[in-house]
């Protein structure tokens, strides 16, 4: 069954809104084509940058206060609107 794209114009007072591929709400990325690819880059890249502070720590703490660090500051960043996104397919994953 081939799709349809069907163009819609909404506006505001006479006022044309433009159309935008991505959005940002409350922290996570919406695309006009229902793929998650921008918000699960946008948290890999987060969650890296933390993860890389944990590995150089990971020799100056015991392994208690690492795991305490990881839930504190890498599992939010995981979890955040999980409940939205976790319906993302293999290839949006990758």
């Amino acid at each position: 069954c081939p799709r349809n794209n069907i163009e819609l114009q909404f506006g505001i007072l006479g006022t044309k809104l433009s159309q935008s591929l991505s959005h940002t709400h409350l922290g996570i990325h919406f695309q006009s084509d229902g793929h998650w690819n921008k918000h699960i880059h946008t948290i890999h890249d987060k969650a890296a940058k933390i993860l890389n502070l944990l590995s150089m720590l990971k020799y100056n703490i015991n392994r208690k206060s690492l795991v305490i660090k990881y839930n504190i500051w890498i599992s939010p960043v995981l979890k955040y609107g999980d409940i939205v996104w976790d319906n993302c397919s293999i290839t949006d994953s990758k």
